[in-house]
């Protein structure tokens, strides 16, 4: 318990939601697909309060009393022939809000701090083309573009501000089969990033990969890859958090794996197994210590690990999975680990009946995490283990029905340090389809 719950409900986490999602598919023939979808959610809520603070760090009483979004994609897919086929995706999404900061948590209207407005405005597009000139080789092409414009009011006597920000790939691969059983991939992208204050900057992402199948279902893969991340416009000009001097993330990521299939009876009945080794160097990690403040780069992290995944079927009524993954972070900057785990473990367990019914349990455990507030403060969270539970079950071909039990046994977790996760929580529904 803690100053802002009451009965063991927390104060300040008001949330109320409506939404409409619509999609319509038109099938012209075997070769051309096209879809349309429309969404529009609108919320009222309120951002809970820090339930403890690190030095220097005190209470914020937020409300969003209006929250909308709009947003609309229009998608084709085009098999022109054996060898070619094209998809393309043309979106667009609109967002605004009021947030509003009040002086004390009664939240009354002559105790407001500030009251901002935000309106955002995104389109965007892409163009996918897969084209195998011969047997051995598959051709993997495309260009896809976003672009954000955003205008906020920090406060009702301020000046609207407007900002924009243009995003773009192009890229090329090849998937190429040299001889039975062995993949070679290769592939090379070229992305840049636009903003109102900075010029172009361009990056070129490389990257290759390689799949050798042996005999007895043992499977050998390795990758290398550059990638890029560039900030959002969240990043670079939130009213609480933003820093438009953001510089973008870059990584090289190193993978060496095996994989393992064994199959006994029948095909419904096998047990297969991942193993892999990884290896990440980035550059300019974006960063934020909490919520209060302001993003930052930080220097040169290497993270490190193993990671584990199995997946089994006993037959087509029950079925499992299992993870496991441990991280290392060595030479890096202490921020880079920030709320991130040593170990994580997930399993699950499906099972089905003949009349329809499924049933999944999932168990997760997360190690102790690390907080760097600073290097004179660092606290550690404890680690947790959370159980969730759902039960879907089939009535018609049009209609199935839903029941979710997240963290059933109510186990009180925070993944950031002052705010808790929701408790015990259970949800239904019905899902109609036509």
């Amino acid at each position: 318990p803690n100053n802002y719950e009451n009965g063991g409900m927390r104060e300040m986490s008001f949330y109320h939601k409506i939404g409409i999602s619509g999609k319509l598919a038109y099938q012209h023939n075997q070769a051309l697909l096209l879809t349309i979808a429309l969404d529009y959610h609108w919320a009222k809520k309120d951002i809970p309060v820090a339930t403890r603070f690190v030095p220097g760090d005190s209470p914020r009483y937020w409300r969003f009393p209006n929250w909308e979004r709009y947003s609309s994609t229009i998608s084709s897919e085009w098999k022109i022939n054996s060898r070619l086929s094209l998809k393309s995706v043309l979106f667009a999404d609109a967002y605004n809000d009021r947030l509003i900061e009040y002086k004390t948590p009664e939240m009354k209207d002559d105790q407001v701090e500030w009251n901002s407005l935000l309106k955002n405005f995104t389109t965007g597009g892409l163009i996918h083309g897969h084209y195998r000139p011969w047997q051995q080789h598959q051709l993997l092409a495309g260009i896809q573009f976003r672009q954000d414009r955003m205008k906020k009011k920090a406060d009702t006597n301020k000046p609207w501000e407007d900002h924009y920000a243009l995003t773009g790939s192009l890229f090329l691969q090849d998937d190429f089969t040299p001889w039975k059983n062995t993949t070679l991939t290769l592939g090379v992208g070229y992305h840049f990033h636009q903003t109102d204050i900075s010029n172009t900057n361009g990056n070129i992402a490389p990257m290759i990969s390689f799949q050798q199948q042996l005999t007895g279902n043992w499977k050998l893969f390795s990758s290398y890859s550059h990638t890029v991340r560039f900030p959002t416009l969240h990043k670079l000009y939130s009213q609480t958090s933003g820093n438009p001097e953001l510089k973008p993330e870059t990584a090289d990521k190193i993978e060496l794996g095996v994989n393992k299939i064994f199959f006994f009876k029948n095909r419904d009945q096998y047990f297969s197994a991942d193993l892999a080794l990884f290896y990440n160097k980035m550059n300019d990690l974006i960063y934020r210590a909490t919520r209060s403040l302001r993003y930052k780069n930080i220097s040169q992290a290497t993270m490190q690990g193993v990671e584990i995944r199995t997946n089994w079927s006993l037959n087509r009524y029950l079925a499992g999975e299992f993870s496991y993954s441990f991280i290392d972070f060595p030479r890096s900057a202490l921020e880079i680990n920030d709320y991130l785990p040593t170990n994580k473990l997930r399993f699950m367990l499906t099972g089905k009946t003949g009349f329809g019914t499924t049933l999944n349990y999932e168990g997760a455990y997360i190690d102790k995490r690390q907080f760097y507030y600073s290097s004179n403060y660092i606290i550690t969270l404890p680690d947790y283990f959370v159980n969730n539970l759902n039960l879907i079950q089939t009535i018609t071909s049009h209609i199935t029905a839903r029941l979710e039990l997240s963290n059933f046994l109510d186990k009180y977790y925070e993944e950031e340090f002052g705010f808790p996760q929701p408790g015990r929580q259970i949800m239904a529904g019905i899902r109609l389809s036509f």
